[in-house]
């Protein structure tokens, strides 16, 4: 607008709401006495040419009345009678000055303000007070989809929206009663190839000198990208309501306790499950601290985020103790705890996954009993066979069988001793072998291979092997001179695993003319469908393989949970 009113062949200025110059044409300039580029922008009338401040003011005056502005005025005492009309901008931001002959006011507006009406980004169209359009601008054409020709034969009734006429209609009525200076509504007009549009129309009155109106002006704006964007908007909004109620809803019904702290370790959100756990309202919980809502749980929570400083990853701790749920009974959880920072860097606060674990603790404790009084009961046991051997070899003259039997049981009580300390659900095949070799010629003995859990059917196979091998070694391998060793390796495979028992520099090997317990303690050990083991008599020292099927081993969680509480060690991290 500031460059059409500049460049505008008419004598008109653009002001603001308090009077002040935005823009003139040249004619304006040259009333006012400045150059064309002259700066004028923030200047004010009575500065610049003060002999014609008080009839503007008179013109400002109008119009902050509510009636027409518009004065018959003449500049100077030889010069011509002239129109002054002030017009408010479509929203009221701005007002336009305009100056025109009295004589010539008919003839001259179509040559000085057709330009502007062509040229406007605007549609603008002139109404009759009957509806029909006596003028229309390009742009208005453009936006209706007719050309000038046809809508100067039509009303403005004939392409409205038919469920958008009655509002249009009765602000007219109000703008004809003078009710109104102006009204703005977004209507919907039929175009010409059948499709509709969405506009924004600002309508106002052309009155005589007596305020009589005698036609309207229509300024319209296409809206149709603009309300495009703000539906999908609304839908964008309403999917977005949508997906947080349901998360909201996973949130709250979920089986584990959830809660976000802030790093005061204040409750910002909590879901049912925790406030149940601590025995508190969920609205009780919200901008209250951990201590405040389950103070002897406080000191452990105080020490979880002081060892998480400075962290971003997700670590896992065992929490104990009372809540007001249950007054006086000790209760165990497992909390995940989950930094979230922000993007500089500063600590945002802590998302907290809770899981009662107090049942499973209490197994836990149960089982442990009932390993201790197994293994206690095993161990008699094996005792009482290590005793009953040992009477049994009493008239026997050659130890050797006497100690290679009592071996053995030694071997099956180390492999006992391994599984006992998993509650017999896996063994750590490196303490397997330890434990079934390892004080046999240590030095000379080397092991090498990834953390694996085996089976227990598993590890009590492999220990008994393994003794027998070692105890091979000891009396016609590697372990029989003092150059030998013995290297053990496994790896995984692609069906599960291989284990490699290879000696080296020991005797050279002959191949047994009978076969003695280790031989069918092998092939019985691993005679099953998958697993597998073979024996490879090389001079330079026995080999022995053993394939083990994906199914012999077990999978053992590698994340580590830290426990914090009064049960600690004195000068324990917590």
């Amino acid at each position: 607008m500031l460059r059409v009113v500049a460049k505008a062949p008419a004598n008109l200025a653009l002001l603001d709401v308090d009077g002040a110059y935005l823009a003139a044409s040249g004619p304006h300039r040259r009333l006012l006495g400045l150059s064309s580029s002259g700066e004028i922008g923030g200047q004010r009338l009575h500065v610049l040419k003060p002999e014609l401040a008080e009839r503007f003011d008179a013109l400002l005056a109008l119009h902050l009345s509510g009636r027409p502005a518009r004065l018959k005025v003449r500049v100077n005492r030889a010069g011509p009678l002239c129109w002054w009309t002030l017009t408010p901008g479509p929203d009221g931001s701005y007002l336009l000055w305009s100056e025109e002959d009295v004589g010539e006011r008919h003839g001259a507006d179509d040559a000085r303000f057709r330009p502007i009406f062509d040229k406007a980004a605007l549609g603008v169209a002139h109404v009759a007070l009957t509806g029909d359009f006596l003028d229309v601008n390009s742009r208005f054409c453009s936006i209706t989809g007719y050309s000038a020709e046809r809508l100067l034969s039509m009303g403005f009734q004939a392409i409205t929206h038919p469920e958008d006429l009655a509002k249009d209609l009765r602000l007219m009525e109000a703008l004809i009663r003078g009710e109104v200076e102006t009204y703005s509504l977004e209507k919907r007009y039929l175009r010409g190839d059948g499709s509709t549009i969405w506009v924004n129309l600002t309508a106002s009155a052309v009155r005589d000198e007596l305020g009589e109106p005698q036609a309207f002006i229509a300024i319209v704006e296409d809206i149709e990208e603009r309300r495009a964007v703000a539906e999908a908007l609304k839908i964008s909004e309403a999917q977005a309501r949508d997906q947080l109620e349901e998360l909201e809803a996973i949130y709250q019904s979920s089986p584990v306790g959830l809660a976000f702290l802030t790093p005061e370790l204040r409750y910002v959100r909590i879901n049912h499950r925790l406030a149940e756990m601590n025995g508190v309202e969920i609205g009780a919980h919200l901008g209250r601290s951990v201590g405040e809502v389950a103070p002897a749980l406080f000191d452990q929570i105080r020490d979880i985020a002081e060892r998480l400083a400075g962290q971003s990853t997700a670590k896992a701790y065992e929490v104990h103790g009372e809540t007001r749920a249950a007054p006086g009974q000790e209760r165990y959880w497992l909390e995940y705890w989950v930094p979230l920072t922000r993007p500089d860097g500063a600590l945002r606060g802590y998302n907290v996954v809770v899981e009662e674990i107090t049942e499973q603790r209490r197994n836990e404790e149960r089982r442990k009993l009932l390993m201790d009084e197994l293994n206690h009961r095993v161990r008699n046991t094996l005792a009482v066979v290590q005793s009953i051997a040992r009477q049994t070899f009493a008239g026997v003259q050659d130890e050797d069988p006497k100690q290679a039997f009592e071996a053995r049981l030694l071997a099956l009580a180390a492999a006992h001793a391994v599984l006992v300390q998993d509650s017999w659900s896996a063994a750590d095949l490196a303490q397997i072998a330890t434990a079934a070799i390892g004080l046999q010629s240590a030095d000379r003995l080397s092991m090498t291979g990834p953390p694996v859990a085996v089976s227990p059917e598993t590890a009590v196979s492999l220990s008994l092997v393994l003794h027998e091998l070692a105890t091979n070694a000891i009396k016609y391998g590697a372990l029989a001179n003092h150059d030998g060793r013995i290297e053990l390796t496994w790896a995984f495979e692609q069906d599960g695993l291989i284990l490699i028992w290879r000696e080296r520099d020991g005797p050279k090997v002959e191949t047994p003319t009978r076969r003695g317990f280790g031989s069918r303690l092998l092939s019985r050990a691993f005679s099953g469908q998958n697993d597998r083991a073979t024996i490879d008599l090389r001079p330079e020292g026995l080999s022995c393989t053993i394939r083990l099927n994906a199914t012999a081993l077990v999978l053992k969680s590698n994340s580590p949970i830290e426990s914090c509480g009064q049960a600690n060690a004195p000068g324990s991290a917590c």
